[in-house]
């Protein structure tokens, strides 16, 4: 319970502490590791184009990078304060761990965070698409690498 009444400390102060060049680090690597998607193989692009069709609120991968490249300092402290402001606390304690220890490591959580509830209208909807029996459906989007002609 120490080590995570320290970690929940260094969450609450980590906005302030951040600088501008670690997030510029940050989001050159994240831009890296999108584009490099784009290199990958075909059947990873397939379950890519699975995903936005099945998955509700998914964005695609040009919406990613669009909005990477508009993040700014301010941003990211705005939504550090808004992420832990408010949330509903779901937990799962593996290991040897009594539930009373559970339960005070869940009570830590909240009482180092102290988040309001979430309103019922701010909680995502955990749920995919259903498909219709006997009906063939389709996904069409443009190959990221044009030059394999594996896809």
């Amino acid at each position: 319970a120490v080590l995570v009444g320290r970690i929940l400390n260094a969450i609450n102060g980590l906005a302030e502490r951040l600088e501008d060049s670690l997030l510029e680090r940050m989001k050159d690597k994240i831009e890296k590791s999108y584009l490099s998607f784009t290199f990958a193989q075909p059947y990873q692009h397939a379950i890519y184009g699975g995903d936005l069709c099945f998955e509700t609120s998914k964005w695609t991968l040009e919406e990613k990078l669009a909005a990477l490249k508009k993040v700014t300092m301010d941003d990211m402290r705005n939504f550090s304060h808004r992420l832990l402001s408010s949330f509903q606390l779901e937990m799962l304690v593996h290991g040897n761990c009594t539930p009373e220890e559970a339960k005070s490591i869940g009570e830590l959580y909240i009482e180092k965070l102290k988040p309001a509830a979430p309103s019922e209208g701010t909680l995502p909807a955990i749920r995919v698409a259903q498909l219709e029996d006997k009906k063939d459906y389709y996904y069409r989007f443009k190959e990221f690498n044009e030059e394999d002609n594996n896809s």
